[in-house]
């Protein structure tokens, strides 16, 4: 799988997902528009959406075609209670929050458009996938986290034994190009 064509390839429509998602931010928890535009997304690549009950947060699952481990990708979607400064804009700017006093000044929607394009990727792959991946749109990180309430529903609901989790996320210090690992359990929601 050439990673580096097939993103080129999704590059304008991960663009527009970011920026529709960047529009419409939610609190913490109140993810309700973000969660229906992902299952929307999902359902559009044909990805298997596991029924959790809630009404925020998004588990999917891609199943590969050759036995392996199972590996959970996590971008968290909800967005913070700033205010988006609008005084610094310019003209090019095309992408401005719509939800007053509610923006994405975290990256959560990066996130979320990141791990959509993850998924439509890997989905059309998945024949040549060793194992299974997990995918985890988690509700309200900056609330403290819930990826431990989302967590047993890729377990006991779709009956599988999470290997390793990755989280998919932007840092300022880390730079275009490059993959930061760290060890142990990082960001808000980690334990």
């Amino acid at each position: 799988m050439d990673t580096m064509s097939l993103t080129a390839k999704y590059e304008d429509e991960m663009i527009a997902i970011r920026r529709h998602i960047h529009r419409h931010p939610e609190l913490s928890n109140k993810e309700y528009k973000t969660t229906e535009f992902i299952r929307e997304k999902l359902t559009e690549y044909g990805v298997e959406i596991a029924e959790i009950g809630m009404k925020t947060g998004v588990v999917a699952v891609i199943r590969g075609g050759k036995p392996g481990k199972t590996v959970l990708l996590r971008a968290d979607m909800d967005a913070l209670p700033i205010k988006e400064s609008k005084t610094n804009l310019t003209k090019e700017k095309v992408c401005i929050s719509k939800n007053d006093g509610i923006s994405h000044a975290c990256g959560h929607d990066a996130h979320t458009a990141m791990l959509l394009a993850e998924a439509k990727i890997l989905n059309e792959n998945k024949e040549d996938l060793n194992g299974n991946i997990v995918l985890l749109f988690e509700r309200g990180e900056e609330a403290g986290g819930n990826i431990r309430n989302l967590l047993p529903y890729a377990v006991e609901t779709m009956k599988l034994k999470i290997d390793t989790c990755m989280a998919t996320h932007v840092k300022w210090d880390v730079p275009t190009g490059t993959i930061s690992a760290e060890p142990g359990a990082v960001f808000s929601g980690a334990y």
